[in-house]
Formats: C-alpha cells, structure tokens, sequence
C-alpha cells in the first residue's frame, strides 16, 4: 500500500509466499492501515511495515513460516486479542527498530538472544551475569544472563577453558530459544549446572555450522565441536526440541544437536517429558554423535520422540562409535513415527573390536557388556536378554556383528571400529490398551517394536465402533485406530451381513434406519452402526375346485406376519395374493358365506420365497335345497 488509509476487517484471510502486507513502497508515506479479525500468512512474514508508517491490529492472527513474524519499521500497535505465531507453532517475533506497542502474550516472545541482546547490548549488568576472564568462569545467575552468553557464542565468543555454573533454576518460558552454535568455542570447558533444571525450553531452528539451510543440528547446544567439553549436574524439564523444516529435520537432541567434540561427557544429566520432534538423528540427551563421547549416570524419563530414522531414547545415531561409553543410564520414551514404514536402527560393534575401560583389548570372545545406539541389553550365557525384563529371541548375531548392549550394571566398554548394521523397523505390535474413550477423549494403545530389541513403545488412539447386524449374531465392538500420524479416519465398510428370510439394504446410523451411514466422514466419537433389513416377499395362489356353479363367489382370510387379508375367489377359479412377506400363515374359507356348499377349512403353510399354492375343494349341501315334494306339500 501507498499512503491513504485502509481497513482490512470481517475475518478476512491473507496468504503469500512472501509476506502477506507490506504497508508503504517507500519510506514517509504516511499510509494508515488498520487491521481487525482477521489472519494474515506469510511465508517470509505475515506484516512489513516501512518507515513512517501506521499499523493498529486489533484481534488478528499473524502466522508466518520463519521465526521473525512482523517486520516494523514504523509504529505498530497490537491488543491483547491478537496473536503471533512462528515457525513450527513456537512463539512469533517483532523484529526492526522502531517502538511496537503490544498488548497480546504471543507478541512479546522474541526469540531469547535477540530479547537479552536488546536489553544489554554488548554489556550485561553483574546481577544476569558474571564473568572472570582471568579465572576463565562464568556465573549465570538469571534467564537473560543465559540468553546472552549463548548469543555471544553464536556472535563468535570463546569460552574454551572456562568453568560455566548455573546459580538458579532457569525458566525459559515465554521465548524461543536459537541453538548455540558451539563448534570450538566450548573446548575444555565445563557447564556445571549445579543441581538445577532448566525448564520449558522451546528450542526452533538449527545450526549454520553443520547445515546452510537451518535443516540440522537443534538442541539446547545444537553443534558442539572441538575436544573436551563437561555437561554435568544438570536437568532439562519440558522441553519441546523441533527442527522440521520441509520435513528434513535432523541431529536433533535435547542437550545437543550434533556432536562432534572429541571427549563430550554428559554426567549426572536428566531430561524430562520432553517432546523431541524431526526426521532423523532424534534423541532424547544427543540427536547425534560422531566422536568419543562418555554417557555417565544419565537418564531420560516421560520423553515422546518423533522422528524416521535412528531415533532413541539417548542417543539418536552412533555415526563413528569410537570410544562410546555409557554407565548407569538409560531411556523410558515413547515413539511415533514422523513418516510411516521410513524408520530405523541401528547396532553398532563387532566382537573384536571392543575395548573396556583399562584400555586391554575384549578379545575374540562376545564380552559381558557392550553399548548400542542407546538401547540396553545383557548378554548372559551366550543369550541375548533384555535389560528392561522384556521378551525377545529373534534376532542373532550376523557377519560378525553382535547387537546387544550394556544395562549400565555390568563392566562398562568403549566400542572401537566402525562396524554399522542398519535394519528396517517396520512398527509396532503386542498392543494393549491403555485407556478406553470417555469424556470425548480418544482411547490409547500401547505397543512394542516389531523388532524386539529396540525396545521402544508407541502409543495410538482409537474410538470404539459397535456393529448391530441385527441377524441373530451377537452386536460386534472393534476398536477403530487412528491413522500413522493419529489422525482421525474413516471407518471401513463392513462385509454384507445374511440373514434368512431378509434382504439387506444398507447400513444406517441410527437404530431406526432413517439415516445411511457415511462412510467417507473421519471416526470422531464412539459410534454404532446399524445394518438395515428388509424382508423377503412371495405370493399364495388360492384355488376352488368342486363347485357346481362358477358363478358362485367363496370368500377366505389370509392371517400371518402382521396381516390379516380378505380375499375372494369364483368357483372353480384362482387368485394369487403378491408382496406378502415370508413367514407362517393360516388361510381359511369362511363356511358360512355360501348356504349351498360346505366350509374347506383352514390350511396351514410356511411361505418361502418360492411361493404356494392352496387347494380348495367343497361338496354340495344337498339338504338345503328344497324337493319337488316340498314345494307340492
């Protein structure tokens, strides 16, 4: 737009790759715009708003596929109706250097680097942060003291050396945390979280070192590089870790993204109810490993993993498991496939090539223990037994690779080599249920890996759906599971039932059959479905036969199956009697209709489809016409 004023209101929608308004072609314009309930979508960014001039939103949700959701420039004002949402669901930002007024929540949650790096600028007061340089440490004492040393490593800060210490617990709430992009800038340096948690951590984006494009390398640290850098001391409490741009999201880990330090320990490091979403190379402490890294008493609890290939509860991939070393620690996560039958696992070691602690070669033979990919398992006996006190015996040893690791009980070793066997993971099976349906909420299975020695849980929901056949069989209940992605579908339509004597006709879903069941609408409820019936017609032809007189009418009833019919034949004649439903009938010949001839009787018949025909025969009542001597007396 280009000076004057606009109004965009009544729950208008604007899309664009770009961005959905630029307010103004040139600086100084003075164009006015205002903005009421309405949804602007951008892919570069919902709103740009140039120099000089006027914006004013009121209840308007501005969506945008990167971080940066409105550009300004100008002045800016947004009540507390409207909101701002940026790549992936995360908070949105404002960014550019003229003053906003911003009523609503979601609009003040600037990514936490640029927030921290907008309050203190090049300096931050001692009461954030402190730092020593002389005795290489650094005391962060608040969220923004956390937000700005991180941005000072993505700024090209080296910490190398230093002792980093957490004095509180972080809430990082409210803002979106940039991984740090940490390649040699933590080299022999020590993060001491000192008992504390850093919590609600929504981590977007990844690292420019590993991947151009922002594809790879997402974490809380998303690259790590150099040698000798200590984790220790420290939890991360809900956080919610993604990366999945076009789909291709990947090395994408609570604590870090990408390893490649040579010497990364994480000790005494917890990560709780996390949700960790990618393609690949997703896990719960480390989306992926490339060199020697030490796990020591770690653990990973309550965690959902989201992902396609070399997803685990600790470490996503072992890509070169060259000194890998794991004590005490182990996973509890539950796992959804980010693309169905596209996930794997991996196992990683060969017999020969295992060291233990001392540095004294295992030897030809299988040794007690050994490390994979973040799964657990003993080896006793010669037999592959599952640490978690699970049941599994399919899977042997081939071409010289053993696929079992440590429980974390026995003696710890080192994996040397590079012997990777990669095999299709293709679901889940042994489900149970968790909880049924009620209160509109959707029931839950569980179940395991297929492949049993991955030890992994998925979770699927379902509603109930309950068949009426109404054709003496017993109602049938199945439970209806979602889609891959779990997502609502529609329910299959069921074989046609039989059933003697009817015909079917469709099924319906109500009781009375009044309305046809849709098969096309996604299950969103527990639901039944009745099948309707219709019932099978035929026909009975009644015949009079022994009549002296074919003028003579006979009358008969025909009762059976709710109907009761009155039907008259001539003498020595036939009439067929149609669209009578199958069943039991009784058909009688009134006696008292004619004077002269006798009552037939009743007949009994089962009518099938086939039909029936009734006979009816009568003699004459002689004693009821008069005499010639009657008439002469």
């Amino acid at each position: 737009m280009q000076g004057g004023e606009a109004y965009l209101s009544g729950g208008s929608t604007v899309s664009s790759n770009n961005y959905a308004i630029c307010n103004g072609y040139g600086d100084d314009e003075n164009s006015r715009v205002e903005i009421s309930g309405c949804t602007l979508i951008g892919g570069s960014g919902a709103f740009e708003n140039r120099k000089g001039q006027t914006v004013t939103a009121s209840g308007t949700q501005f969506t945008s596929g990167r971080m940066t959701v409105i550009v300004n420039r100008g002045s800016f004002t947004a009540d507390e109706n409207c909101s701002i949402i940026g790549k992936d669901g995360a908070p949105g930002r404002v960014a550019g250097s003229a003053a906003a007024e911003i009523g609503c929540e979601f609009a003040k949650a600037a990514i936490w680097e640029d927030y921290a790096n907008d309050l203190f600028l090049d300096s931050i007061p001692s009461e954030h942060l402190e730092a020593d340089d002389s005795a290489k440490t650094v005391s962060i004492k608040t969220e923004e003291g956390l937000a700005w040393w991180a941005d000072q490593i993505n700024r090209g800060a080296d910490y190398s050396g230093y002792t980093i210490t957490l004095e509180k617990d972080m809430n990082m709430s409210g803002h979106v945390w940039r991984p740090v992009d940490a390649q040699n800038a933590l080299s022999g340096a020590v993060l001491n979280g000192g008992g504390h948690a850093i919590s609600n951590l929504t981590v977007r984006g990844g690292s420019p070192s590993v991947d151009a494009g922002g594809l790879c390398g997402t974490g809380f640290l998303g690259a790590l590089g150099g040698f000798g850098t200590d984790l220790e001391n420290l939890s991360f409490l809900n956080a919610d870790v993604a990366n999945s741009s076009n789909g291709g999201g990947q090395q994408i880990g609570v604590v870090v993204g990408m390893n490649a330090c040579e010497g990364l320990t994480l000790r005494n490091v917890a990560v709780n109810g996390a949700i960790v979403t990618g393609f690949g190379q997703v896990g719960g402490l480390i989306g992926q490993t490339g060199c020697r890294t030490t796990v020591d008493h770690c653990t990973v609890r309550a965690e959902t993993l989201i992902g396609s290939v070399n997803t685990s509860g600790l470490i996503g991939r072992i890509r070169r498991t060259d000194d890998l070393t794991l004590t005490e620690s182990d996973a509890e996560a539950s796992w959804t496939p980010a693309s169905p039958k596209s996930a794997f696992f991996c196992y990683n070691g060969t017999a020969d090539r295992f060291y233990d602690i001392a540095g004294e070669k295992a030897g030809e033979k299988l040794p007690d223990s050994v490390s994979v990919t973040g799964i657990y398992y003993r080896q006793e006996n010669g037999q592959l037994t599952p640490a978690w006190n699970l049941t599994f015996s399919d899977y042997e040893p081939a071409d010289g690779c053993w696929y079992c690791a440590s429980d974390g009980k026995g003696s710890e070793l080192c994996l040397q080599g590079r012997c990777f066997a990669s095999f299709a993971h293709t679901g889940y099976d042994d489900w149970a249920v968790i909880s049924e349906p009620g209160d509109g909420v959707p029931g839950v299975e569980r179940g395991d890996c297929d492949m049993d020695i991955c030890g992994l849980t998925c979770d699927r929901y379902f509603w109930n759906v309950t068949i009426h056949p109404y054709n003496g069989d017993e109602n049938v209940t199945t439970r209806h599971i979602f889609s891959d992605r779990n997502e609502p579908t529609a329910f299959a339509e069921p074989e046609t039932p039989e059933r003697t004597d009817y015909t079917f006709v469709g099924w319906y879903a109500d009781e009375n059959c009044s309305e046809r069941f849709d098969f096309t609408k996604p299950i969103t409820a527990d639901t039944d479905i009745y099948a309707g019936w219709k019932k099978n017609t035929s026909s009975i032809t009644i015949t009079k036969t022994n009549t002296a007189d074919a003028a003579e009418t006979f009358v008969y009833t025909i009762e059976g199956e709710g109907l009761s019919l009155t039907v008259f034949v001539q003498g020595n004649g036939s009439v067929t009697v149609t669209n009578l439903p199958v069943g039991s009938y009784t058909v009688t010949e009134l006696s008292s209709w004619s004077w002269s001839f006798d009552g037939a009787g009743s007949q009994q018949i089962l009518l099938t489809v086939d039909g029936a025909e009734l006979v009816f025969a009568n003699g004459e009542q002689n004693d009821n016409w008069l005499t010639g001597s009657a008439a002469g007396g």
